[in-house]
């Protein structure tokens, strides 16, 4: 009896063990963040090549090499910022930052994502495979340089988040649609900008991002404000130019999740500097499914 339960104890040591592996690995890679990278599918989305079979697979690719390099350069961060991340009422949780993931451990990791994804970009096409090491060489500047420049670390992450949209172009071979393109880039400005507010109300912000203080609140604010109307114009002139008014039926459920998301960054701001917390929110899935669903059928139905 007593060898039955002392073997049950190490069965559910073994099994807690390996599922605090799992999760501190999912947390390093960051996973939950692999929905930014879903950029790449705009393009195909809006050629209306969606139900080409062969496009379809070569972007979900392309997916798959975007998220290994963007979790290669997470990785990269967290190393970096390990001493700072102590101090961050949040991040000090992070497995590099907290000691439960080893440094060399998350080395090797770097190496096997950093390989595997352009090796995959490789495969697809060469115009890929650079775009994949700008955005890369892109990412590693911000961290060491744009990141302590107040404002412009929302300019340089969006337009990180616009060369994700470009590289989906150029992967399926179409040519760019600007006003979408500048749609994202405005998009992008609206929802870092409301994340550097939800920063703001950290006891400890001069630790962990010098640059941004309590009294660039109001500019946040107007930068997020005069960025959503952007992308809504812009949104609104793009439906219009290609014949498809009926995209205009997306703005109702987009106007709701810019309120929800704004209301958040002032009343739940830990949820905004987590994001993936609020994007997976059981309300916010539920209206991005819809908002898919009029998206589709005005550009493929009607």
């Amino acid at each position: 009896m007593l060898s039955f339960k002392f073997d049950a104890f190490l069965k559910k040591r073994f099994i807690h063990f390996r599922m605090t592996i799992i999760s501190d690995l999912s947390r390093l890679l960051r996973i939950s963040q692999w929905y930014k990278n879903l950029l790449i599918f705009v393009p195909l989305i809006f050629s209306l090549n969606l139900f080409n079979l062969d496009i379809f697979l070569r972007v979900l690719l392309g997916f798959l090499s975007l998220s290994l390099l963007s979790s290669s350069y997470y990785i990269i961060n967290d190393l970096k910022d390990i001493e700072k991340d102590k101090h961050h009422p949040e991040k000090k949780k992070r497995p590099l930052a907290s000691g439960r993931t080893p440094k060399f451990l998350a080395a090797l990791l770097f190496f096997f994502l950093f390989i595997n994804s352009l090796a995959i970009a490789f495969f697809l096409s060469n115009i890929f495979f650079t775009i994949m090491i700008v955005l890369f060489a892109l990412s590693q500047i911000y961290n060491l340089i744009l990141r302590n420049i107040a404002f412009f670390d929302i300019i340089a992450i969006s337009l990180n988040f616009v060369v994700r949209i470009l590289s989906g172009s150029f992967l399926i071979g179409v040519t760019p649609q600007y006003p979408l393109v500048l749609s994202a880039f405005f998009l992008s400005v609206f929802m870092v900008s409301g994340k550097r507010i939800s920063e703001t109300y950290l006891s400890d912000l001069i630790k962990y991002r010098p640059s941004l203080s309590k009294q660039h609140k109001d500019t946040l604010t107007l930068m997020a404000t005069v960025s959503v109307a952007s992308t809504i114009i812009l949104f609104s002139f793009y439906a219009l130019e290609i014949s498809k008014p009926l995209l205009l039926l997306t703005l109702p459920l987009s106007f709701y999740l810019v309120l929800v998301y704004f209301n958040s960054v002032f009343h739940n701001p830990e949820k905004i500097r987590n994001p993936e917390k609020f994007i997976f929110d059981k309300r916010i899935i539920l209206s991005l499914f819809f908002w898919t669903v009029l998206l589709i059928l005005a550009l493929y139905v009607f």
